[in-house]
């Protein structure tokens, strides 16, 4: 949160509108520029051949699967998160 808008949530009588507003125009924001970039790999991906669609369809499993071995490191070193 901006920290222009922290005073606002800490008076006794904030406006909670006021200040989520920012919040709620970033994660439009954000939606509208993850359509864009979609709407521009769609095409590009449709033209991909068979071999190559398999190599992207795997990917992000590859990605999930290191991050999860990356986490099961850190809670072997650390432990479970506390709160």
């Amino acid at each position: 949160m901006p920290a222009t808008k922290r005073p606002e949530i800490i008076e006794p009588e904030p406006d909670l509108v006021a200040a989520a507003a920012p919040a709620d125009e970033l994660q439009a924001a954000n939606a509208a520029a993850r359509k864009k970039a979609r709407d521009e790999w769609l095409p590009l991906c449709a033209t991909l051949r068979v071999d190559r669609k398999a190599v992207a369809r795997e990917f992000p499993a590859q990605r999930l699967h290191r991050s999860e071995k990356f986490r099961q490191r850190l809670l072997r070193r650390f432990g479970e998160p506390r709160g």
